[in-house]
């Protein structure tokens, strides 16, 4: 795994078993994975700003060579109140 971008704000933890991204008001982190992989899961824990959170960007990407499967959901609760885990397995 190679952290791509961050500056401090991710980590790799527990022998390249765990990862840790984080953002702040300057900018967020990314990494790229050097194998890969038949399955695995990814979680996230986010909570928005509460008011006004335009162009606030939440976002998790997965990439392959085939491009263009973006996938959008929208949240059936309030995603200010609290963090909430968001998984793709």
């Amino acid at each position: 795994m190679d952290i791509t971008y961050g500056d401090g704000r991710a980590k790799i933890l527990g022998g390249s078993n765990l990862l840790t991204l984080s953002m702040d008001k300057a900018s967020g982190s990314g990494f790229k994975s050097k194998n890969q992989y038949l399955f695995g899961r990814f979680d996230m824990k986010i909570k928005l700003i509460p008011g006004n959170s335009i162009g606030t960007v939440t976002a998790f990407y997965c990439s392959q060579e085939k491009g263009n499967q973006e996938q959008q959901f929208r949240m059936w609760f309030d995603p200010t109140m609290d963090f909430h885990t968001y998984s793709i397995v």
